[in-house]
């Protein structure tokens, strides 16, 4: 287990609503792809989701995740291919390091929220799954949780 602190920093993202799951990993794809074609993703760049809100308080049908990339200079021409902008407040974040599987962030999301940890969760920020250039050609990924 290991620590980050983050600065601010803006993101170009995608949204969806609807339960979360297998369509999130389409939109994924959908944007991965996008930055591919536009030649967007390269070794600075992070692909981010985030689920946006508790299943366990808001109906299905009504949940938010965004995938969204972060950049290592501003580009506002994603905006012209349907992403929007958004900026994310950084701090520190505890970080989990995952293989990039449905089993591995299955048992993850299930098991974070189960208390017995002596981090406490900061939770006016969402938790990011933080995707180096590096760990999408690993298919793996981290996690990260922001504490106080």
């Amino acid at each position: 287990m290991s620590y980050i602190e983050l600065e601010d920093f803006d993101s170009y993202y995608k949204r969806r609503i609807g339960h979360y799951g297998t369509e999130n990993h389409y939109l994924m794809e959908d944007v991965k792809q996008t930055l591919i074609r536009k030649h967007y993703l390269d070794e600075t760049s992070v692909l981010i989701g985030i689920a946006l809100d508790d299943p366990i308080q808001i109906e299905p049908a009504l949940l938010r995740y965004d995938v969204g990339v972060k950049l290592s200079q501003k580009d506002d021409r994603l905006l012209e291919e349907g992403f929007d902008k958004r900026r994310i407040s950084g701090g520190k974040y505890q970080v989990i390091e995952l293989a990039h599987t449905e089993e591995a962030i299955t048992s993850f999301w299930s098991t974070v929220f189960s208390g017995g940890g002596t981090i406490e969760r900061d939770v006016s920020r969402p938790i990011l799954e933080w995707y180096s250039y590096k760990d999408i050609q690993n298919h793996t990924m981290c996690m990260y949780i922001p504490i106080k």
